[in-house]
């Protein structure tokens, strides 16, 4: 019993669109995108000054934060510019309406996977190493996104 299937090809097209497109978020925007994070999501000084548990309870809010931020805003514009220059690089262009259907689609999966790597990045990873992390966690992420994107 051998199967009838033809034996995988790589489309090479589609891999230098969806390293283009990931290349582009995951690294130069997400560079400007994390500083101004840290930026504006900080820990006040009373929080920080607080003592005891109140004190390590305030002290998570920030990253927690950034977390709800990251997944409730960032996330859908990334995967709305993702597509869309998917699209583009392809000649194509998505209606509006199958821009959104295809935006909540994927945003619906999305805090499966990037909430336990956003707690990672941002309470364990420096500023400074955020993109390269987060390069690292949008593989498999852009993987799925490039399914999406050519299905």
């Amino acid at each position: 019993g051998g199967s009838d299937s033809a034996p995988a090809t790589l489309d090479v097209r589609r891999m230098l669109r969806s390293a283009s497109c990931s290349a582009l978020l995951s690294g130069w925007f997400a560079v400007h995108y994390f500083r101004a994070l840290d930026s504006l999501v900080r820990l006040p000084g009373w929080a920080a000054a607080a003592p005891g548990a109140a004190g390590v309870l305030y002290a998570c809010l920030p990253a927690l934060g950034k977390v709800l931020f990251d997944i409730a805003v960032y996330e859908p514009v990334y995967d709305a510019v993702y597509l869309s220059l998917q699209g583009l690089l392809r000649g194509e262009r998505l209606a509006p309406r199958e821009l959104l259907s295809a935006v909540l689609a994927v945003w619906r999966r999305a805090p499966y996977y990037w909430a336990p790597a956003d707690i990672i990045n941002f309470s364990l990873v420096s500023t400074r190493l955020r993109p390269l992390y987060n390069a690292v966690a949008s593989i498999p992420w852009s993987m799925h996104l490039s399914q999406s994107a050519n299905a």
